[in-house]
């Protein structure tokens, strides 16, 4: 898919409901991406996109996968009850505020290979296809009773992340 050169420099930039799935992937926003309450019929690729303020995809629903390989994300990462039915690839994602997973159920599996967060969030989380964590990192994480995780991710996640 070729590169839309309109994305490039925008401030602000809207993901609508989509049949087809949707590609911005290296791509620079020079403010925030929203998604909210989209409904995405097939994939959505943000690869290696950098933007430069905050993710919002609250309640966004994708039939396909999320691949967010090498995102940059300057500011926060609102990713409170979205759906994803199948992988969820966050391999290499950079956030430089709070990655927000509350409420968020994913299907199938997520993938957090070298991901960096400064603040993990994962009230009432639900992972149902696993998790793969290898270097995963994060300032701090958050941790919740009610977190549908694999016992591995979640003793990971306490014995690095978890009070000190």
């Amino acid at each position: 898919m070729a590169r839309n050169p309109f994305v490039d420099g925008i401030r602000n930039l809207a993901i609508p409901d989509c049949e087809h799935g949707v590609d911005l992937s290296y791509h620079t926003l020079e403010g925030n991406l929203y998604g909210i309450k989209s409904k995405i019929e097939g994939c959505v690729n943000l690869e290696s996109m950098r933007v430069k303020g905050d993710v919002d995809l609250r309640y966004m629903q994708v039939e396909g996968s999320l691949n967010l390989i090498r995102m940059q994300v300057e500011g926060d990462a609102h990713l409170e009850k979205i759906q994803i039915r199948d992988v969820a690839e966050l391999r290499g994602v950079e956030v430089k505020g709070t990655l927000y997973l509350n409420g968020a159920t994913f299907e199938g599996p997520i993938i957090l290979y070298g991901a960096k967060v400064d603040t993990l969030l994962l009230e009432e989380t639900k992972m149902l296809g696993g998790v793969k964590f290898e270097d995963f990192a994060c300032g701090e994480y958050i941790p919740n009773a009610h977190t549908k995780i694999p016992d591995d991710f979640r003793a990971y996640l306490w014995e690095n992340f978890g009070d000190k």
